[in-house]
Parts: structure tokens; C-alpha cells; sequence
């Protein structure tokens, strides 16, 4: 009896390795190794990093006061796709509590998304923001090759600290 519940353990846990585990700064192949569960850093289809074999992490910030739109953007490169993989937007209030519309443009297929109000700046230039994130699992393609991934956010009145985080990769 011990022995047929250790053969069916040792398959079970054949079946589960390796398990995908994710978080917000990257995704990872977790492998089993001497009983315990450690990242695998370059299991089969990842690199070192987490990232895909052969590309490169990327990212694009702005930082400064927003009261007429700024933009954060994974740059266009010759002959490689970018992928956004997660955006953070945050900063301080403005004059007037003030609800506007993030975009994130460049996307497969020429997609753009809309967070109709989906981020609002608060009441009172010296008042945090409530954050506004989003992380994509998978990372979302830009339409093509040599093609920008830009997030837009309309500015507010009064604004004087805000900024725009974007990590991804290139391939």
C-alpha cells in the first residue's frame, strides 16, 4: 500500500512540473528540484530573465506635471516587436477632481484600448491619486514590426506631479 501511494505521488508530481506561477514583474517556469519548487532561468521558451529567449526587457516612463495629455511609450525599433506586459499610472491631484480616459494604442491587429474613466485625478494638487495598473498575461504585441506601444492620459488642470510606467520586452 505505501509503495502504490508513493508511485502515485512521484506521478502527480510528474504531472505538475513544471507549473507556470505568475506575478506582477514577470512570469517565470517554476521547476522541482531536490523537493522544493525553484525558478527554472531558462526552462524551455524563457530566458535568464523570465522574458522569452532572445529578447529584450524594455521600458517606458514619463514623470513631470500633466495638465494637457502625456504619453509613456515602448519605442519603435527596426526589425523587432514590443510587447507591454504591465503599465502603472499615479501621480497627485489637480484643481478639480477630475475622471479622464487612459488609451493604450499600438496594439495587435491596430487595436486601441480605452479605460473610459478608468483613472481619476483627485481633488487638490497636493492629494495621491488612487493608482491605476494593469498587467497582461500575455504580454500584448504591438500591430508590427518597428511599431510604438503608447499609453495616453488626458491631463488635468493644476496637475504637477504625475507619471506613467510601462514594462515589456522586446523580440
Amino acid at each position: 500500500m505505501v509503495a502504490r501511494l508513493r508511485g502515485f505521488l512521484v506521478g502527480l508530481l510528474l504531472l505538475a512540473a513544471p507549473t507556470l506561477a505568475h506575478s506582477q514583474a514577470d512570469v517565470r517556469i517554476d521547476c522541482l528540484q531536490g523537493g522544493f519548487w525553484v525558478a527554472c532561468g531558462g526552462g524551455p521558451g524563457q530566458g535568464a530573465t523570465g522574458y522569452p529567449v532572445g529578447s529584450t526587457p524594455v521600458t517606458g516612463v514619463f514623470t513631470g506635471a500633466n495638465t494637457a495629455g502625456q504619453s509613456a511609450s515602448l519605442a519603435a525599433v527596426a526589425n523587432v516587436v514590443n510587447y507591454l506586459c504591465t503599465f502603472n499610472i499615479t501621480g497627485l491631484g489637480a484643481t478639480a477632481a477630475t475622471p479622464v480616459t487612459p488609451t493604450i494604442s499600438g496594439l495587435s491587429n491596430g487595436n486601441t484600448f480605452t479605460y473610459t474613466g478608468a483613472f481619476s485625478y483627485a481633488l487638490g494638487a497636493t492629494v495621491v491619486d488612487a493608482p491605476f495598473s494593469g498587467t497582461f498575461a500575455p504580454c500584448q504585441a504591438a500591430n508590427a514590426v518597428n511599431t510604438a506601444i503608447v499609453v495616453t492620459v488626458p491631463g488635468a488642470a493644476g496637475n504637477t506631479n504625475f507619471s506613467i510606467n510601462l514594462a515589456g520586452y522586446r523580440q
